[in-house]
């Protein structure tokens, strides 16, 4: 199965389920005490009984987002605004990497602006 990283939440909602699935606690007061629909809850101990303790998880959590900047694009932006933009504010290094050499492709300056103001 491999290492599963939960929160305290997360460990909550499992315990609480695991409580549940025993016969120990009802789905309305799991629903309630976890903060969720009783839909909700219905289905996380689905889950839980299918999947266990990875039941309670998110089902996108370990993957990369498919929208993720490469590594190398990130890179190049810091070593630009290190190196070659150093004293510039932000909106000005934005306005003036346009004009970079690297960057004409036009998914460049969308994605230099967006990793400027994001992080």
């Amino acid at each position: 199965m491999g290492n599963i990283t939960m929160g305290q939440q997360e460990l909550k909602t499992y315990g609480l389920g695991m409580d549940v699935i025993k016969g120990k606690l009802a789905i309305v007061d799991y629903a309630l005490q976890i903060g969720k629909s009783y839909r909700q809850a219905e289905r996380i101990i689905n889950r839980i009984k299918h999947e266990d303790a990875k039941g309670v998880l998110h089902g996108n959590t370990g993957r990369e987002p498919h929208n993720k900047t490469p590594l190398e694009t990130e890179l190049m932006i810091i070593d630009l605004l290190k190196n070659n933009y150093e004293n510039f504010n932000l909106t000005h290094f934005n306005e003036k990497a346009k004009l970079h050499s690297y960057l004409h492709q036009p998914h460049y300056l969308q994605l230099i602006h967006f990793q400027i103001y994001s992080n």
